[in-house]
C-alpha cells in the first residue's frame, strides 16, 4: 500500500510575497480532544489579515498529528498544543506557523520566505508567544507578575532603573518576599519557570518580538502582556535578592529571559527607526541557540541594516556565511571601518568552531559562544570617545578575496562584503609592541561562582554553614589566584604583603580593567580608596579561610561585619568583572588580561584606528592569527599611538 497518499503534499512552491496561512475547520471548539483539522491555503501577504505564532519546535519526538487539506500532518508537540490554544480560544482569523506554512524541505523556497519573515510578523495583526501548558502554581506567578508591574512601573517604554548592587524592597511595595526562612514562595517559583522557557533562548524570537505590533504571551489558557514579563524579568535578573533566589531554584543557570528584556528595552532598538547594523544584533543576541547555525545569522537578517537581499540563502555553507559575517562586522555596509563595531569585535571570543571541513579566519568572532562574563570592552573602553584625541589614526583595512571565476587578486579595499565569493587574507595596518611573558589560566574561581546552592534549606543556621561553605572554597582559590598573580607581577614580594611593592597600584588597577560602574557604559576609573578596599577584601578572603563560623560564629560575624563594608567597592566590582580571561605579565612589564585561549608568547598588538588591543600568534609566512581582545594596564587610552619610533603595517590575518 502506498502510505505516500495519505500524508499532506506541498503541490507549488511559494512565490513572490504569498505565504500560506492555516485556517481552522472547528471553530469555537470547547473539547481540546477533538482531532485537529486546518485547511493551507495561499494568500498575498500584502492584503492578508492573520495572526503570527512564535513558538519553540522543541524536540522532533513524539509527533502529534493532524489533519491539514484532508491528509494526514505528523507536527512537533509545541506547535500542536499551540494550535488547539488557538482553536480552544474561538480565534476567528488565519494563523501562521512557519513549521507548516513553509515547506521546510524545499531551501529554495525556505529561502524566499525567510527572507520574508520580517514583513510576516510586521504585518501580522497580533503575535502569539506560545510559552508551554498552564503549570501548578502558574496563575499564581502570573497574578505576581501583574502585581509587581502595576507596584513598580513608571513607563513601560523605558528599562527598569536597577542594578546587581540593589535589593527588591519587598516590604515598601507589600509585595509577597521571594524567600520565607525555610523555601523560596511558590507563586515566585512559578514565574522563575516561566522566565526559563526555551523560547527566550531561540534567536529566531528577536525579530518577531522586536518586529511585532501587538505581541502577547500565552501560557496555557492565561495571557501575559509582553510589557509586564519583560519588566519583571529584567528584576529578576538584576535585582541582588531576586536573582540569588533564581540562582537557588535553579542551580545558577543562566537567565535567557533577562538577555530578550535588555533587547526589548534597549533604546536603539525601540526607538530608531533606521536598522542597526549586524554586529549589533549579533552581540547582544550571545548564546541565544538555533538548531541550523546558519540561522544564526539568518534570522537576524530582517533587523540588520545594510544586507543584501539575498543574504538568506541556505544553498551557502556555514563557512561562506561566517566568513562574510566576520567582515561585516568589520566593514558596515558600504562604510569603510566602523569603529564600534571593531571595538566589539574585543569582546568576542575568538572563533572554536574548526574542522576539517571548515576553515573559518580567526578574525571571525565566536558568534555561537555563551553570554560574555566580565568587561564589554566595547562600552568601557570606546574608541569613538578618543577620535578627538591628537595623534588619532584612521583605519586601514585591505583584503585578498578568493573567486571561482578569477585568479588570485591583489590586495583591495573593500566596499560591500557581499561582492566577496571568499575572503581569502585580510591586511590590517597595525603595530605589535609587546609580547605575552607569563600568564595564569582562568582558575577554579570560575567553577566556585557558579557551584550550585542548596535548592531547600532545612534549617537557617544550616543554610547560612552550606553558604559559608561555598565562599570558603570560593576564597581559598581566589587567595591562590591573588598570590600567584602577585608574584607574577613582582616575583621578590614571595615573603612580604601582597600589597607591597612599586607596582601594586598597576596591580589592584588591572584586577578591575581600571574600572568601575561596570553595570553602565561610563568610563569610571575607580579611586585611589579602591587600592585600601582591595586590602579588606583580601583579609575577608582570609577570614572565610579559617572555617571560623564553625568553632565561633558569633566571632566570625563580628570580624564579618567590620570588613564587609569595606571590602565591598573592591569585591563587587571584581565579581562583575571577573572571568573569560588569563592575568599575565608581558615581556615589558606590563599587566593586563588576555583570552582565555592566548598562549605565552603570543604577541600584543594595536590595529590603527583602534583603541584596545588585542594578542596575535605569528604562524608561517607572516600570517598572522587573531587571538582575541585584551587589558594591558597602560595602554588603553590611546599611549601606543603616541610610542615613539613605532612602525605600523599592514600585517596579514588569515
Amino acid at each position: 500500500m502506498n502510505l505516500d497518499k495519505f500524508h499532506f503534499q506541498y503541490t507549488s512552491s511559494l512565490q513572490g510575497r504569498r505565504i500560506r496561512l492555516l485556517s481552522f475547520r472547528q471553530r469555537h471548539c470547547p473539547d481540546r480532544d477533538l482531532p485537529l483539522e486546518v485547511h493551507l491555503s495561499e494568500h498575498s501577504l500584502d492584503v492578508a489579515e492573520f495572526d503570527a505564532l512564535s513558538y519553540v519546535w522543541g524536540d522532533s519526538h513524539p509527533k502529534r498529528r493532524l489533519i491539514c487539506n484532508g491528509k494526514h500532518f505528523d507536527v512537533r508537540e509545541s506547535l500542536y498544543e499551540a494550535l488547539i490554544e488557538y482553536r480552544h480560544r474561538h480565534c476567528n482569523r488565519r494563523l501562521w506557523a512557519d513549521a507548516i506554512c513553509i515547506n521546510q524541505n524545499d531551501d529554495v523556497e525556505k529561502t524566499e520566505q525567510v527572507r520574508l519573515m520580517s514583513d510576516v510578523y510586521g504585518t501580522a495583526m497580533r503575535t502569539i508567544i506560545w510559552l508551554g501548558r498552564l503549570q501548578p502554581d502558574d496563575e499564581k506567578a502570573i497574578r505576581l507578575v501583574e502585581l509587581v508591574y502595576n507596584k513598580t512601573q513608571r513607563d513601560n517604554s523605558q528599562r527598569p532603573v536597577s542594578g546587581t548592587n540593589e535589593d527588591f524592597d519587598f516590604k515598601t511595595l507589600d509585595i509577597p518576599n521571594v524567600r520565607n526562612i525555610r523555601q523560596i514562595d511558590p507563586s515566585w517559583k512559578a514565574l522563575f519557570q516561566i522566565l526559563r522557557h526555551p523560547w527566550f533562548s531561540r534567536v529566531w524570537v528577536i525579530q518577531e518580538l522586536v518586529l511585532s505590533s501587538n505581541p502577547s504571551f500565552w501560557r496555557g489558557e492565561k495571557s501575559v502582556d509582553v510589557h509586564h514579563l519583560m519588566w519583571i524579568a529584567f528584576h529578576v535578573g538584576t535585582k541582588r535578592n531576586l536573582s540569588t533566589a533564581f540562582g537557588l531554584i535553579n542551580g545558577f543557570s543562566s537567565l535567557p529571559a533577562l538577555g530578550m528584556a535588555n533587547y526589548f528595552y534597549n533604546s536603539a532598538v525601540r526607538n530608531r527607526r533606521e536598522k542597526l547594523p549586524i554586529w549589533f544584533h549579533l552581540m547582544n543576541s550571545l548564546g541565544m541557540k538555533a538548531t541550523d547555525l546558519r540561522d544564526r545569522f539568518f534570522a537576524i537578517a530582517g533587523i540588520s541594516a545594510g544586507l543584501w537581499t539575498h543574504f538568506v540563502d541556505y544553498s551557502r555553507t556555514l563557512e561562506q556565511v561566517l566568513s562574510q559575517v566576520g567582515l561585516m562586522s568589520i566593514i558596515e555596509g558600504h562604510q569603510i571601518l566602523d569603529f564600534e563595531a571593531l571595538d566589539a569585535l574585543a569582546d568576542y571570543p575568538s572563533i572554536t568552531i574548526r574542522s576539517a571541513s571548515l576553515h573559518i579566519p580567526s578574525w571571525v568572532p565566536n558568534f555561537f559562544s555563551d553570554q560574555l562574563r566580565g568587561i564589554a570592552f566595547s562600552r568601557h573602553y570606546s574608541t569613538n570617545s578618543l577620535r578627538r584625541t591628537q595623534g588619532f589614526m584612521a583605519a586601514e583595512i585591505q583584503i585578498i578575496v578568493e573567486d571561482p571565476n578569477r585568479a588570485l587578486q591583489h590586495p583591495i579595499t573593500p566596499s560591500a562584503p557581499y561582492l566577496y565569493h571568499k575572503v581569502r587574507e585580510l591586511h590590517m595596518k597595525a603595530l605589535v609592541f609587546d609580547k605575552i611573558k607569563s600568564m595564569i589560566p582562568l582558575t577554579d574561581m570560575v567553577k566556585a561562582k557558579t557551584s550550585k546552592f542548596p535548592r531547600e534549606e532545612k534549617h537557617p543556621l544550616s543554610a547560612l554553614q552550606a553558604g559559608w561553605d561555598d565562599a570558603h572554597e570560593l576564597a581559598i582559590s581566589t587567595i591562590s589566584f591573588v598570590h600567584r598573580a602577585r608574584l607574577l607581577a613582582e616575583p621578590h614580594l614571595r615573603n612580604q604583603d601582597v600589597m607591597s611593592g612599586a607596582t601594586f597600584n598597576a596591580f589592584w588597577r588591572t584586577l578591575l580593567y581600571n574600572r568601575t560602574e561596570i553595570a553602565s557604559s561610563r568610563e569610571q576609573e575607580p579611586e585611589d580608596s579602591f587600592g585600601m578596599s582591595f586590602g579588606y577584601w583580601y583579609l575577608l578572603l582570609k577570614l572565610f579561610c579559617t572555617k571560623l563560623y564553625y568553632q565561633d560564629c558569633v566571632l566570625f560575624m563580628t570580624y564579618w561585619m567590620i570588613l564587609r563594608p569595606h571590602a565591598y567597592p573592591f569585591k563587587n566590582t571584581f565579581d562583575q568583572i571577573y572571568g573569560n580571561r588569563c592575568f599575565f605579565v608581558s615581556e615589558g612589564g606590563r599587566l593586563g588580561w588576555a583570552p582565555a585561549h592566548a598562549r605565552c608568547g603570543d604577541s600584543l598588538a594595536l590595529f590603527q584606528g583602534c583603541r584596545i588591543p588585542f594578542a596575535a600568534r605569528l604562524r608561517v609566512d607572516d600570517i598572522w592569527e587573531y587571538v582575541g581582545g585584551c587589558y594591558v594596564h597602560g595602554c588603553m587610552n590611546g599611549e601606543i599611538w603616541r610610542l615613539e619610533h613605532s612602525s605600523w603595517s599592514f600585517y596579514r590575518f588569515a
